[in-house]
């Protein structure tokens, strides 16, 4: 066992995140992967969303999950673009604007629209 404030090292060097399990919930490996611009190559597809987003590669058997992982893994292009997708993804869906707006808003009363970004609020 890895401690979870530990694990991000392993994520830091990883190039994909490769996993075989095909039932589970929305796995948080996922999103420690995205999160560093890691595709993943998966049995598994939450939602469709690895597929729908293009953040790596659904496959139903390891044949073509070895032959999904090869064509990420050779090709510069697919490989970059599903890094950039990854990225994007977990701006858009879990970035400071994004998680913090509704606490801004309930705290400030400020509608989070109209609330300045987190990252232009000067350290106190």
């Amino acid at each position: 066992m890895v401690p979870y404030l530990d694990i991000g090292v392993l994520f830091d060097r990883a190039k994909v995140l490769v996993n075989t399990s095909d039932l589970e919930g929305f796995p948080n490996t996922f999103l420690q992967a995205w999160a560093r611009g890691v595709p993943v190559v998966t049995m598994f597809d939450p939602d469709g969303v690895v597929r729908s987003a293009g953040l790596g590669s659904f496959h139903a058997s390891v044949p073509e999950m070895t032959a999904g992982l090869d064509a990420l893994l050779n090709s510069d292009n697919a490989y970059q673009a599903a890094s950039s997708a990854a990225l994007e993804f977990i701006e858009r869906r879990f970035g400071d604007d994004t998680v913090l707006a509704p606490y801004l808003e309930a705290l400030t009363g400020v509608p989070a629209q109209d609330h300045p970004s987190v990252d232009r609020v000067p350290a106190r």
